[in-house]
């Protein structure tokens, strides 16, 4: 849930000149509580629920993480199947495990965790896009474009979640 109010407050802060087209974007809220801080990168309409990647940021147990849910055709898997999944680029070729989801609001297609030192970050560095596929699925291309910029921002912010300072609260009456 919190995933996706993460991405309404998102899309409400970009300009309504940026309708129609799919762009990346980077919203940031830091509260008090690490738990209720929100830093995600999103790919899609601005100002709708049309996206195709969402990126958040995660507190596990032992570890601060990237949570990464890609739209995907799933039709042919039970929810939460566990299934391999193809990530590909020129030049490189990785197979993750990814979970299916089918939510009530939100992307359907698949999510799973990305270490934020992982070699994925440098993959993408210098592409254009990459692609994504389910066994047996054509590859989806996601465009890189406009991403890089704001990649290393949300690594360092997710990477030191518990000593970032909160967002201040506008003062009544000024």
């Amino acid at each position: 849930m919190r995933w996706l109010l993460a991405a309404v407050l998102g899309a409400a802060a970009l300009p309504a000149s940026a309708q129609g087209y799919y762009e990346w974007s980077f919203n940031r809220y830091v509260a008090a509580s690490p738990l209720d801080t929100i830093l995600t990168l999103a790919y899609g309409v601005p100002n709708s629920g049309d996206l195709q990647a969402f990126i958040s940021c995660a507190i596990g147990a032992n570890w601060i993480y990237a949570e990464v849910r890609l739209e995907a055709d799933i039709e042919a898997y039970p929810d939460r199947a566990r299934v391999p999944m193809t990530l590909s680029g020129e030049g490189f070729y990785r197979v993750v495990g990814v979970d299916i989801e089918r939510q009530e609001e939100g992307i359907w297609g698949v999510a799973f965790a990305l270490p934020l030192d992982d070699p994925f970050w440098n993959d993408i560095e210098g592409r254009y896009e990459i692609y994504y596929a389910l066994p047996g699925g054509i590859e989806t291309p996601l465009l890189i474009e406009g991403l890089l910029p704001l990649v290393g921002q949300f690594r360092h912010d997710c990477a030191g979640i518990l000593d970032l300072v909160p967002d201040q609260a506008p003062t009544p009456g000024k």
